[in-house]
């Protein structure tokens, strides 16, 4: 199924609190889509996750450029590491060059709340916030999120708004709008967004095994 996204907010969800096997070896998953605007080719977006005992590395990678007329009209990468250790999140790094505009986020657990230094937000948060990244469905439990492009947190509200397809869909309202699609084991199947008018549609290439069987 044809699926959607905006061009800045191209991330890929996690929550706050997850259970990781304890494995004695590392197991890697992987999600590949195509990125489709307007029925062209974009670009490309991946979510890899790696465990290796109570350890768990998402990294994120999208690449996308919109050409006209053979030229390069607007470029965007975006790169996010998780590293996640016996279910919490640890630490979060991103980098991200919005066609020429640049933003990063460094953040840490601390003992009490996450710290964050963002381009976008530096401060304290909530242990219970989870990033954008979408990847991991309890995502949609977390009272707040925070942008994994810019570190700001974001105020949402959260409905399953039926179903399309056969998979589940979540609408997202608030200072994040995005429609996300999660299939009968709660794997992320991908979003729909307005993307300033245009339909930006994700085909997956590359599943693999089950990508939530990590955790």
């Amino acid at each position: 199924m044809p699926t959607y996204l905006s061009r800045r907010t191209v991330l890929a969800g996690a929550a706050s609190t997850l259970l990781i096997p304890n494995s004695a070896f590392a197991v890697g998953r992987k999600r590949l889509f195509k990125v489709y605007r307007g029925g062209s080719e974009v670009g490309r977006h991946s979510v890899e996750a790696t465990a290796a005992g109570d350890r768990l590395t998402v990294k994120v990678k999208v690449d996308l450029a919109v050409k006209i007329l053979g030229i390069t009209a607007y470029r965007y990468t975006h790169r996010n590491s998780e590293e996640w250790v016996a279910g919490a999140l640890h630490t979060l790094t991103s980098d991200t060059d919005d066609d020429g505009d640049k933003a990063y986020v460094r953040l840490t657990r601390g003992d009490s709340s996450f710290e964050i230094d963002a381009a976008g937000y530096t401060g304290d948060l909530s242990l219970e916030a989870a990033p954008t990244s979408y990847w991991n469905h309890r995502a949609l439990e977390a009272p707040v999120w925070f942008s994994t492009q810019s570190g700001t947190p974001l105020d949402v509200n959260i409905q399953k708004a039926g179903e399309e397809a056969g998979l589940s869909r979540w609408s997202v309202t608030g200072e994040a709008a995005i429609d996300l699609f999660y299939d009968d084991q709660n794997e992320w199947r991908g979003s729909r967004f307005d993307g300033k008018g245009e339909e930006i549609t994700y085909e997956e290439v590359e599943s693999g095994p089950k990508f939530l069987a990590l955790l």
